[in-house]
């Protein structure tokens, strides 16, 4: 038989005399007997963590990608549809819908890789200082919203 463990708990031994929230609910924590949160069960840990390691300005380069993909997706697959239905209808083809069609899959294919290429990233991001990663997330935002203009004015010029 082996006996019990009485090391006592790193968090238990600092909550002991300090003060603390549950990184869930708020709840204050010193002195529980515990390592689970008496207001809403959250299981606790002892951790080191840096500021460095939030997710927002990831998140903002994660957001943009993703939805430059998810609109030229769909905008490829409508037109994609249309030419398809114009082509079985008719039996001809329109140089305009497939030209358009093309351009927007390659921004949903550009828009793809960006997204995995930013997911991927997710370390590195953390070796940053904290205002390069916010000047990253919006630059990918505002570089992916530019294009997104610009390619819209070109298309507006075209089609007039």
């Amino acid at each position: 038989m082996t006996p019990p463990d009485t090391t006592p708990d790193p968090l238990l031994a600092h909550l002991a005399d300090h003060d603390a929230e549950c990184p869930v609910c708020g709840y204050g924590l010193r002195g529980i007997t515990s390592p689970i949160c008496p207001e809403c069960a959250a299981p606790l840990h002892l951790a080191v963590a840096s500021e460095r390691t939030g997710v927002g300005p990831w998140l903002v380069g994660v957001i943009a990608c993703a939805l430059a993909l998810g609109f030229d997706a769909v905008v490829f697959v409508l037109i994609a549809g249309g030419a398809t239905v114009t082509y079985a209808s008719r039996g001809v083809l329109p140089l305009q819908p497939v030209v358009m069609g093309g351009l927007f899959g390659a921004f949903a294919l550009a828009s793809g890789i960006a997204l995995g290429a930013v997911l991927r990233s997710r370390r590195s991001w953390a070796r940053r200082p904290r205002r390069s990663q916010w000047v990253t997330g919006w630059a990918i935002f505002g570089g992916v919203g530019l294009a997104h203009v610009g390619f819209a004015v070109l298309l507006i010029a075209t089609l007039n």
